[in-house]
């Protein structure tokens, strides 16, 4: 049995097309865990009212069992100091004129567990994540980052060359014109920015313990591919020192040169699967494998010399949404699209980009620079690092 309770609160700036909007809001829980071979959770906003539930909550005995795990014991800040004046002043030194939306919201959460016999994990965290979007006309583009902390002047710096391109690419794409329907089928995709980070992300669905589709161990996909959960990725607001079941956060190489070594895994799928555990999420609902952040290695190519190399072909660099289905076909619906030609780009309307899992084998170049998209899933902060990748891939 241990006791876990988390405390979470956040700060709003918005600029929303010449208005600002500022919203504070704060809430917390606590909740009591027993495993007896299936999670017992009982939760509530206050000690007295957990008590209450804890008497009448009925005990249940399932078959299954957990792992044996190194337990992180201690109590760590990750990400110093912040207040609201700090995202107010982000919001007021970054924005500028036209269709411009801005929402900066730095959190500041702190979890902890205990255990009966003795010990506590506590982590105290602060971080920021801004999502933005620019328009004009018909073209609407988007991007999600995120760091540890408050907002400082690098960060204001970086967030107006964003602004900036993005009001550019909105530009750009209010002129795109739709790709002829007899032009849909296999092309060489270009996925840069979010729309690379979005592939990873719809992997790493695929190396969880818990999906029936999962990867199997051992599975082949590309030989330059490299995937690795990393919970100490610099900056990123994803950043633990355990999950949350308590045990100690390291990095575990799920994909190598090709081949699916690891899956994410929590005490309870790990006792199943013989893996290693570390990746729990949830600490009022039963724990599910999940990554802090996925990170995807570079390759040696540069940006330029991937578009200058492709003879013709779509880029992908904005996403509106994105989902791995039950076949194994990751979709991505665009925001913004380009047709490629040796180098030059002409903005391009596409309804979606298909990549099925066996397409992954097709990759053929992987860019030297990284892009961190930060963003929340059912409640939970993650991020996704990924350079560039060109593939084979369906479009229409």
């Amino acid at each position: 049995m241990d006791t876990v309770s988390y405390t979470i609160h956040v700060v709003d700036a918005a600029w929303r097309l010449g208005s600002v909007e500022v919203n504070s809001y704060r809430y917390g829980s606590i909740a009591q865990r027993v495993y007896n071979g299936a999670w017992i959770i009982t939760s509530a906003p206050r000690v007295e009212e957990l008590g209450e539930l804890t008497v009448h909550t009925p005990v249940y005995r399932g078959r299954g069992c957990l792992a044996e795990a190194r337990m992180y014991h201690g109590r760590a800040c990750i990400g110093g100091e912040g207040g609201v004046e700090d995202v107010v002043r982000l919001v007021e030194r970054v924005v500028g004129e036209g269709d411009v939306e801005l929402v900066a919201s730095m959190y500041h959460v702190r979890r902890a567990i205990r255990w009966p016999r003795g010990g506590e994990a506590v982590e105290d965290k602060r971080f920021t994540v801004v999502t933005l979007a620019a328009a004009a006309g018909r073209g609407a583009v988007s991007a999600s980052v995120g760091f540890l902390g408050a907002p400082r002047s690098e960060h204001v710096v970086a967030l107006r060359r964003i602004v900036e391109e993005l009001k550019y690419r909105a530009s750009l794409q209010a002129k795109a014109g739709m790709l002829n329907p007899l032009a849909s089928g296999r092309w060489d995709v270009i996925l840069t920015r979010d729309a690379s980070a979005a592939l990873l992300h719809e992997i790493g669905h695929c190396l969880q313990a818990s999906n029936p589709s999962k990867l199997p161990r051992g599975a082949r996909l590309h030989e330059e591919l490299t995937i690795i959960d990393d919970p100490f990725y610099p900056g990123s607001p994803a950043a633990r020192l355990f999950d949350d079941e308590g045990v100690e956060a390291r990095r575990k190489t799920l994909v190598e040169d090709g081949v699916v070594r690891e899956w994410l895994e929590t005490r309870e799928t790990a006792c199943r699967t013989g893996g290693r555990p570390g990746n729990a999420v949830g600490l009022f609902h039963r724990p599910f494998p999940g990554w802090s952040t996925l990170v995807m290695k570079q390759g040696d190519w540069r940006e330029d010399e991937v578009l200058e190399e492709t003879r013709r072909g779509i880029m992908v660099d904005s996403v509106a949404e994105a989902w791995l289905d039950d076949k194994g076909v990751i979709t991505i619906v665009p925001e913004s699209a380009w047709y490629v030609e040796r180098g030059s780009l002409t903005p391009l309307r596409v309804s979606r980009v298909r990549v099925r899992l066996r397409d992954l084998s097709s990759i053929d170049a992987i860019g030297r620079r990284r892009w961190l998209r930060v963003g929340l899933e059912k409640g939970y902060v993650v991020a996704e690092a990924a350079p560039t990748v060109r593939l084979k891939a369906y479009v229409d």
